[in-house]
């Protein structure tokens, strides 16, 4: 039988390290959620182009069932994260 030990300062480091990344990677997900922050929402928008979450609200009705299958995923590259692939949706229709 194994135990962990959550007083130890391993254990301390450890979770102080992975909790700063956590929140790392939510912050990256809020902006790839966010259409990856204002300044490139506003080069779209100016282009004339909606986002792709924006494309999506307008072919929905409004309470339509809706699945998202994978969120937008941010990968760090180097010293600076990318995003490394776009979330994808599919319509689901859910009998009543």
């Amino acid at each position: 039988m194994t135990a962990l030990d959550t007083t130890s300062p391993v254990y301390q480091e450890n979770r102080a390290a992975m909790e700063a990344r956590l929140a790392e990677l939510a912050s990256e997900h809020a902006k790839a959620l966010a259409g990856g922050g204002p300044k490139y929402v506003d080069r779209h928008h100016h282009r004339g182009k909606l986002l792709a979450r924006e494309r999506i609200e307008l072919l929905l009705d409004r309470d339509a069932p809706f699945l998202e299958l994978l969120r937008p995923v941010v990968l760090p590259v180097g010293q600076s994260p990318h995003l490394v692939a776009a979330s994808q949706q599919l319509v689901v229709d859910v009998p009543h």
